[in-house]
């Protein structure tokens, strides 16, 4: 006989037994047996686990949240590796199948982690400005409360247990924990995976045992702030009484008696087999589960036969088998219960239409004879005021009542004490949104079931919870938020009419008073490097600005830009509503990003002026002039807008009310209506006037949708005057038309693609040309920069830097700086033209490239701080900060010591180290442009902005590396060696190029882009939902998970010869098609298929929005969906050419007919003519 496992509690990092030596029995519900003991805790072990989360709370807390969310990540792999155990382990315990157990609760207790790992690196905090009385700055603060007292259910046990625990320990709380008692097996092999990853000692301590005992005794602890609780609405009663006195936070998701509410325009078979899931999945022991459906009586009976027979199929068995569909209840205890209810619905005039009864489950003598199995229960006939169809019975039983209206529906659903989830079925769009409005839940489902966003909140109405979880409800939840207020007092800088010395300015708050005006003017000429640039400062007065100026906060009553000069507001903008005036000049720049509503009186902009401006909502009085203005992002009103000489007016993703008259008067102005997602009729337009439109000029409108869609709409039913339609080349056979002089609207009938001549003639063509003048103007810098000093000295460093860091000065040879820089820059330049093939950021690179030849040339190198970490950590002997050598050709430092290398990425010039054989044991911070040869190192952080290129050889220290590449910063990696990395995290925008024989990640999850160029690479876990792009250069990835393909990415494969049998991309599960696909290759034989993806799971599914393809190619899913297939159809032509054939085939038709007829009458006139001679 097997012996029986006796579980220990986990304090403090250690496995220890409960101070009374007293446990409990753990039963499996398969066989009723005792398979296990449970320490039954009390008070005392409580109280020793919460002071070792104290004493673990600030050391935790100070961590970083990257260092924080590589733990996180840490133990989601640790259970992953256990996968099959967890799942064994789960079923055995709370006796549901194993297979739902490893497909659903142990995969999400991993994402729980993973998803707060990656959440807190994003984190974002809000800041408002004030000026009466006194002008401040006003910011909120998170900080974590402390420990956390958190308990799960027995329900989803590691499911849920982990829900609470990542988010607590992820925004740098510690936590004791209370598994239910009857289910504690996973939670303590989750204890084993805490210790095993190196979670620090008392961070989460796991005290197993009863709710009286235990439970009672965490929630009353005076040094526990914050209860996070799931299960039942009594134990919830329990726990506020207890917790109330001590004003504790409480965040209680209790239960629920969930209704489902199907009318007779559903999808019936989608919602039948839905709602079978919905109600006996995991036994119905899901507080989510829908335990009472309301059908309309016109399908009623229809909707009863045939949800019987698909709950007739659902398999209740052993939950080791393959295809069981049930398992056995928790514990004989919950049986009995369930059993009193369905005995409660008899009596109460239920009809039984299928099961009311135990499960027999195995042969005579089989242990499962003993399990608490019990069939799937469907109930009818119960009044809707029936204790059955109002208390919670929370396992496999349903009841099904008809209803007549709408209201009824609504009256039936909401006539509960709970309200924590809800299923809505109909295709009436109407009515889906005005139910799910009126529907009283946390949570309503359309068409649908348990599908779970974590970003979302989670949490019920009325007896069903207090609080929200999920995202930033979580972050809300487990963290206590604080304003800071900041007073600005005025400086002693009242003359800034030659700024000398930016940090006056950039530290200063000026002026003080509306009176003051400052003059911010660069005596040397417009244009860079005249650049100023203020974190914080503000003002009350008036400013002129000659140059370049960037502020992230600014407070003022008027602004005027002299001729050629630039003002950008980053952060928030503040201005005197009533008197501010905006006054941009000939050919200057005015932008401003702010985070809170913007209104000032007059806008004026002079010819060749650029105006973009981006709030949440702008309110302008007046908007005058001869230049470009841009709503970007915006809710904007403006009062008058005077056309009479102003060239350009766009609408960018962004809603226009006007409450006058909207007059174009000019024959050249342009109103440029642009939307990434353009609604179609009934939506609203995005421009609409109070008064009447006349029109004028052109009207530019971008959209590559057909339909018809609402442009402007006149509230006083006058529209009229005339236009040009702009759109180049982008759809044809649109027009517009004045719909009941109310509406001005767009119809379109057919889009074209972009012409194929320009992206395959004249894109290579030029960025041949341009790459050749790009190497020969790089090669004649180079020789000049040989004959001039060979280094930069690298010696100013910031006042305030000096004062808080240990730094030291370096050199840096510029000849290298510069070869790399071009070099590097060339080849990327030549790989675009190779597989790119697109105008706009073609330009852009080209601009980039020539903008860093021009740094170059004016030396606009800035000051590099290397600085020592915080650790003191010691340089090995022989190798000096001071000595540039031994930084490029030593080794620095060693024994797992941090270094920075940091710039000040804000400048805009050039910030670049090249090192020519250091390597480093340790962490790397990087802020700037670096390059190694070759690089030994355990984790990078790569910051905003910044670039890490590493060019020969790589070491890191395998599963347990780190690479964190930040906002629009990028990683190269071009290596001769294989390379093995645990996890790379990439933030929006940010580039990864990879080249190497052989590349593992174990985790790759990025918002950016991704490039793998001449390699082969796998991926353990590969997060692509959010990825930009990722591109396959002559590159094999093989993915061992699922790859689901997001909307958002562009998928582009390039290669010099595909293998017919051999995919670039292979996944060990199921593939799901979405985004853009871009497949080119150097030549093709089109009389053979390639295989492009393989899913070793035979399960691809889904498509492309959209495809370019080889020479007229198209793409099918095939061999039992495990292969998606690139194929030529034989003697295809492209739509063009069939055009062109058609029409000239009936112009030759009606050629021929007209000359037969032409004939047939020469002939009959003919003989007409001899008959007439034979008569005479």
């Amino acid at each position: 006989m097997q012996s029986k496992l006796n579980l220990t509690n986990f304090i403090n990092g250690e496995f220890v037994e409960p101070l009374s030596k007293a446990y409990v029995n753990n039963y499996n519900p398969s066989t009723g047996e005792v398979y296990s003991y449970v320490p039954d805790s009390n008070a005392e072990d409580v109280d020793n686990a919460v002071k070792a989360a104290k004493k673990a709370f600030p050391a935790w807390r100070s961590k970083t949240f990257l260092e924080r969310s590589a733990i996180l990540n840490k133990i989601a792999d640790g259970i992953e590796a256990r996968l099959q155990e967890f799942a064994e382990a789960e079923s055995r315990d709370q006796g549901k199948p194993v297979q739902l157990a490893k497909s659903l609760d142990i995969p999400r207790a991993a994402y729980n982690f993973r998803f707060f790992a990656g959440y807190i690196l994003y984190l974002e905090e809000k800041t408002y400005m004030t000026d009466t009385p006194v002008r401040a700055l006003n910011y909120t603060v998170r900080s974590p409360l402390g420990v956390a007292g958190l308990i799960s259910p027995w329900n989803l046990p590691l499911y849920l247990l982990t829900w609470k625990i990542a988010p607590a320990i992820a925004f740098g709380n510690t936590c004791v924990c209370k598994p239910s008692e009857i289910t504690s097996y996973t939670a303590w092999l989750l204890c084993q995976v805490m210790k095993d990853v190196g979670v620090p000692a008392g961070v989460v301590n796991i005290v197993f045992g009863t709710g009286p005992n235990a439970g009672s005794a965490l929630v009353s602890h005076p040094s526990v702030p914050l209860v996070s609780f799931t299960g039942g609405t009594k134990t919830g009663e329990v726990i506020t009484k207890l917790a109330a006195p001590l004003n504790k936070k409480l965040s209680l998701e209790l239960g629920g008696k969930n209704p489902s509410l199907v009318f007779d325009d559903c999808n019936l078979e989608e919602c039948v087999t839905t709602s079978v899931r919905s109600s006996f999945n995991n036994q119905g022991e899901i507080c989510l589960c829908n335990s009472r459906i309301y059908v309309q009586s016109t399908i009623y009976q229809q909707f009863v036969s045939k949800f019987v027979e698909k709950a007739k199929n659902w398999k209740v068995g052993d939950p080791a088998a393959q295809g069981t569909d049930m398992g056995a209840l928790v514990s004989a205890e919950h049986l009995a219960k369930i059993e009193y209810y369905v005995n409660l619905a008899r009596e109460e005039g239920g009809k039984i239409e299928l099961g009311g009864k135990r499960a027999v489950i195995g042969e005579e003598n089989s242990p499962l004879r003993n399990g608490y199995f019990y069939e799937p229960t469907i109930i009818t006939g119960l009044s809707p005021q029936s204790r059955v169809m109002k208390e919670e019975i929370f396992g496999p039983v349903v009841t099904i009542c008809p209803f007549d209206t709408e209201e009824q529906a609504l009256e039936y659903a909401n006539d509960n004490q709970y309200g924590l989830s809800s299923s809505l079925w109909t295709q009436n769009l109407n009515r889906a949104h005005n139910v799910a409005a009126r529907i009283e839940a946390g949570i309503v489902w359309v068409n649908c079931w348990m599908i779970r966003d974590l970003r979302t909140p989670f949490g019920g109405q009325k007896a069903s919870g207090v609080g929200r979880e999920g995202g930033e409800f979580s972050y809300d939840c487990y963290t206590e938020l604080k304003t800071v207020c900041i007073k600005f007092y005025s400086a002693n800088v009242n003359n800034i009419n030659n700024v000398k010395d930016p940090a006056n300015w950039v530290n200063a708050s000026v002026p003080s008073s509306y009176s003051d005006a400052v003059v911010v003017f660069f005596p040397d000429g417009i244009g860079f490097p005249n650049y100023l640039y203020s974190r914080n400062s503000t003002m009350m007065g008036s400013i002129t600005v000659t140059g370049n100026v960037v502020f992230d906060y600014l407070n003022v009553i008027n602004i005027t830009l002299n001729a050629r000069s630039t003002l950008m507001i980053t952060n928030t903008l503040y201005t005197n509503s009533e008197y501010s005036q905006i006054t941009i000049s000939e050919k200057s720049d005015f932008s401003f990003t702010s985070q809170s509503p913007v209104q000032f009186a007059t806008l004026i902009t002079e010819d060749g002026s650029y105006s973009n401006l981006q709030a949440p909502l702008i309110n302008i009085t007046k908007v005058t002039g001869s230049g470009y203005v841009t709503l970007n992002t915006s809710v904007v009103g403006i009062t008058t807008i005077d056309t009479t000489n102003l060239w350009q007016f766009k609408l960018y993703n962004s809603q226009l009310y006007v409450p006058s008259d909207f007059i174009v008067s000019n024959y050249l102005f342009t109103l440029y209506i642009h939307q990434d997602v353009f609604n179609a009729i009934p939506a609203p337009p995005p421009m609409i006037v109070a008064g009447n439109i006349f029109l004028n000029g052109y009207v530019e409108v971008t959209t590559g949708v057909t339909g018809e869609y609402y442009l402007l709409e006149s509230q006083n039913h006058n529209i009229s005057g005339s236009f040009s339609l702009y759109f180049p080349e982008l759809f044809e056979n649109a027009e517009t038309e004045i719909r009941n002089n109310q509406f001005l609207v767009l119809k379109i009938s057919q889009v074209v693609l972009f012409p194929s001549f320009v992206k395959d003639v004249v894109v290579p063509i030029v960025a041949v040309i341009t790459a050749i003048i790009l190497i020969v103007v790089g090669s004649k810098l180079l020789a000049r920069y040989k004959k001039r000093s060979q280094y930069i000295n690298i010696n100013q460093v910031d006042e305030q830097v000096n004062k808080d860091r240990d730094y030291q000065s370096m050199t840096i040879d510029r000849e290298n700086v510069v070869e790399h820089i071009i070099t590097h820059l060339v080849i990327k330049l030549i790989m675009f033209m190779i597989h790119e093939r697109n105008i706009y950021r073609f330009s852009l690179f080209i601009l980039l490239l020539i903008n860093v030849i021009y740094h170059c040339k004016s030396q606009q190198f800035n000051d590099a701080y290397i600085f020592k970490s915080s650790l003191n950590c010691t340089v090995s002997p022989g190798c000096s900060f001071d000595d540039p050598n031994s930084w490029q050709n030593g080794t620095t430092p060693i024994d797992n010591s941090n270094v920075e290398i940091m710039f000040d990425v804000t400048s805009g010039s050039v910030n670049y180290i090249y090192s020519n054989g250091s390597t480093l044991i340790g962490n790397l911070l990087i802020s700037g442009v670096v390059v190694f040869e070759n690089l030994k190192i355990v984790s990078a952080s790569v910051q905003m902005y910044s670039n890490l290129t590493v060019n020969s050889g790589l070491v890191t220290s395998g599963n347990n590396s780190h690479f964190y590449v930040g906002e629009k910063a990028a990683l190269s990696l071009y290596l001769s060696t294989p390379i093995v990395i645990g996890s790379i995290t990439g933030a929006y925008g940010s580039e990864c190029y990879f080249m190497s024989p052989l590349l593992n990640f174990t985790s790759f999850q990025s918002t950016g882009y991704l490039t793998l160029t001449n390699s082969s690479a796998g991926i353990a876990n590969f997060n692509i939902k959010e990825l930009s792009k990722l591109s396959l250069v002559s590159s094999d990835l093989y993915v061992a998970t699922d790859l689901i393909l997001s909307n958002y990415t562009e998928l582009s494969i390039y290669r010099e010869k595909f293998d017919e049998l051999v995919p670039p991309i292979v996944a060990a599960g199921s593939i799901y098609l979405s985004g853009w696909i871009d497949i080119s290759e150097d030549s093709i034989d089109k009389s053979k298929q390639y295989n492009i993806m393989e899913s070793q799971s035979s399960n691809i599914t889904g498509k492309f929005q959209q495809q370019t393809l080889l020479s007229d190619g198209e793409l099918d899913i095939t061999g039992s969906s495990r292969y998606l297939t690139l194929s030529f159809p034989a003697n295809k032509l492209p739509p063009s050419i069939i055009f062109l054939i058609v029409l000239f085939s009936l112009i030759f038709l009606v050629i021929a007919s007209f000359l037969v007829y032409v004939i047939v009458k020469c002939c009959r006139e003919r003989k007409r003519r001899a008959r007439y001679s034979s008569l005479n």
